[in-house]
């Protein structure tokens, strides 16, 4: 399952929890942001592996941020949250990240 892979692929210092429903989080400990968006293709790209029927793959919408030097980590989750919502709007197997 999704869970599974994600714990299997990602690298051991990235935490993955599962914070609600089918929401899950990431804390992904870099200011680099090709790091992070290479991470979260990743996402993208191991829910494509997982059948949901034998013609349907899992779709992911995903979200991310990087927190800045004078902000809270809250306010940071919530950037992450807002971009989360953005991808889950325009579509399916989406990222997008909040500068």
């Amino acid at each position: 399952d999704f869970v599974y892979q994600c714990h299997q692929a990602l690298n051991d210092d990235i935490l993955f929890a599962r914070i609600g429903g089918e929401e899950f989080a990431l804390y992904v400990a870099t200011d680099d942001a090709d790091e992070l968006r290479a991470t979260c293709e990743q996402l993208l790209s191991l829910a494509n592996n997982v059948m949901v029927t034998p013609s349907k793959t899992l779709s992911v919408s995903v979200g991310s941020a990087i927190k800045r030097a004078t902000e809270t980590f809250s306010n940071t989750m919530k950037r992450a949250d807002q971009a989360l919502y953005l991808a889950k709007n325009q579509g399916r197997s989406r990222y997008i990240h909040k500068p």
